[in-house]
């Protein structure tokens, strides 16, 4: 199965690849092709999101809508925070996820992200 992934923030920073995805313990597992040696881990329902990137970053998000829920990161280069994110729009179907979200360091939103993921 082919992951088309794209998001957008509110500074117009765009990220946009295509990467094989395989379905391993109920995630779909492929390439972040926006960042060496980093994986993807995704999984959802009929509700939520998953999404947590492993390898030169390392980070957790929990998109549910209308809540705040806690997210980590870290990278390869040793910078590490915890933070928030406030899942503003979600729209999850059989071969397309849409969230946007507010991420909130320090309570104070620093940036609103758009993602696509289309699953072909």
């Amino acid at each position: 199965m082919i992951i088309t992934f794209h998001s957008l923030d509110n500074e117009g920073n765009k990220v946009f690849f295509k990467s094989e995805a395989e379905i391993i313990d109920k995630y779909f597992v492929f390439d972040d092709k926006s960042q060496e040696n980093t994986k993807i881990k995704l999984m959802y329902d009929t509700s939520s999101i998953n999404i947590e990137r492993i390898g030169n970053i390392n980070m957790k998000i929990h998109l549910l809508l209308d809540e705040i829920t806690n997210s980590k990161y870290s990278n390869s280069l040793g910078l590490k925070f915890d933070f928030k994110v406030k899942t503003n729009e979600l729209d999850i179907k059989s071969n397309k996820l849409y969230a946007m979200y507010d991420l909130i360091l320090d309570e104070n939103v620093i940036s609103t992200h758009k993602i696509w993921i289309i699953f072909n």
